[in-house]
């Protein structure tokens, strides 16, 4: 099957960027896109994109569910607004064990939900994430850090940047800019200690980043997406 991207004009990199990724990278790619091929259930597809809260991550995840991709929703959010729907205390504020719990729960499921998926699927955050929300909230890390180790997508992780100027709080996101982006410092190294490859997003559009992250993959060519499956 062959996707585009939509209203996304011919293939392009993204704009004003250089190009990042030296021969020795795309060895790494190379190697990456071939790991779980062993395996019954394949996590060769399963790729996780992250970073520093409000530096853009869902906004790409949704480019990507609109060009046709499978993604996969940040489990704090869809956590919070259950637990806020219900007025239960599995929220930051008020249980953040429970939470750090409930959001386990929900990212080893929607992993197990997604093993073995054909083409490529997209993480809004992984596991690996969940070890940083441990220590940001003075927790125990063994359980993140345990499933973490068990359940490994992609070698391949895409890491975006803080972004001042286009970083917002809301009534969930109350962590000052500085907060965000020492957490997402921690989050990236995080992912290098647990042996991922670590491709840095470029600031850029959404759509160019999009296009980045599927250029890396090698899933652009003459304007089309295709032996996605």
């Amino acid at each position: 099957m062959s996707l585009r991207l939509v209203n996304s004009g011919p293939p392009a990199r993204p704009l004003n960027t250089p190009r990042l990724l030296a021969e020795g990278r795309q060895s790494v790619i190379r190697r990456a896109l071939k790991m779980g091929d062993q395996t019954t259930g394949s996590t060769k597809s399963l790729l996780v994109i992250t970073g520093p809260p409000g530096s853009g991550k869902t906004p790409i995840v949704r480019e990507l569910v609109a060009s046709g991709f499978t993604g996969v929703a940040e489990p704090a959010r869809e956590v919070i607004a259950e637990q806020r729907a219900i007025g239960g205390d599995g929220v930051y504020d008020k249980n953040p064990r429970l939470f750090l719990n409930l959001m386990l729960s929900r990212a080893v499921a929607d992993f197990q939900r997604m093993c073995g998926a054909p083409g490529p699927v997209f993480f809004d955050r992984g596991i690996p994430d969940l070890i940083g929300y441990a220590e940001l909230f003075g927790l125990d890390a063994s359980d993140a850090a345990n499933a973490a180790a068990v359940h490994r997508y992609n070698d391949l992780v895409f890491v975006l940047p803080s972004w001042p100027e286009i970083y917002v709080t809301d009534s969930e996101r109350r962590m000052t800019f500085e907060a965000a982006k020492a957490f997402g410092e921690r989050v990236r190294s995080i992912y290098v200690e647990l042996g991922y490859a670590v491709v840095d997003v470029p600031r850029d559009t959404v759509v160019a980043r999009a296009r980045f992250i599927l250029d890396t993959l090698g899933l652009i060519g003459d304007g089309s997406v295709a032996g996605t499956a």
